[in-house]
């Protein structure tokens, strides 16, 4: 439990000096009221426009149901097999320092490889890692595979934010990211 707490505090640590650290100017916009059956009607028009790009958008987010499982199956199975809850804080902190791994390494990755093929390895090794985890019997294997979940997981998102940031005009940023998360909790169902 100490090891958790100590990972937890060195994590909000380093995120607030980033934080403090990050330039940052405030620009209000005018915010105007739409019905959502209107907001609905827009998001299917953006989403029309390019069914194939976003199409790959919506796929690259089956990783955010995979880790709601992931973090309700594996607490289950350590105590099918009798293994103690330090090892679930394990689990955490693996999942953890492979996200970390991922932000030391983003912004190189980044710039040597183009979005789609990132998103493609990622979503692939993150297939693997769960495939490796399913044969795992021991929790130091589940715990390595997990900082490759973390690892990867991390690296699809930023590199599948990246992209929609770049593509995605910036008055249709916010239908596009309100319309994802709706859809990944189709997946859930």
């Amino acid at each position: 439990m100490w090891e958790f707490a100590l990972f937890a505090a060195a994590a909000s640590s380093l995120s607030a000096l980033c934080y403090m650290v990050t330039p940052y100017t405030q620009k209000l916009r005018e915010s105007r009221t739409t019905a959502f059956m209107d907001q609905l009607k827009e998001s299917k028009q953006i989403f029309a426009r390019q069914p194939t790009y976003f199409a790959f958008i919506l796929l690259s987010c089956l990783s955010y149901p995979i880790l709601t499982y992931l973090g309700k199956l594996v607490p289950i199975w350590f105590a099918e097999q009798g293994i103690s809850g330090d090892w679930y804080a394990g689990f955490n902190i693996s999942f953890g320092l492979g996200s970390l791994i991922t932000g030391v390494i983003v912004t190189k990755i980044l710039n040597q490889y183009r979005p789609t093929n990132i998103i493609v390895v990622s979503m692939s090794i993150l297939v693997v890692t769960l495939m490796g985890m399913s044969l795992a019997v021991s929790p130091v294997t589940i715990l390595v595979f997990t900082a490759l979940f973390g690892t990867f997981n991390a690296l699809n998102r930023i590199s599948r934010i990246n992209w929609m940031h770049q593509t995605v005009s910036v008055q249709e940023r916010g239908r596009v990211d309100g319309a994802s998360p709706c859809l990944q909790l189709l997946y859930n169902l």
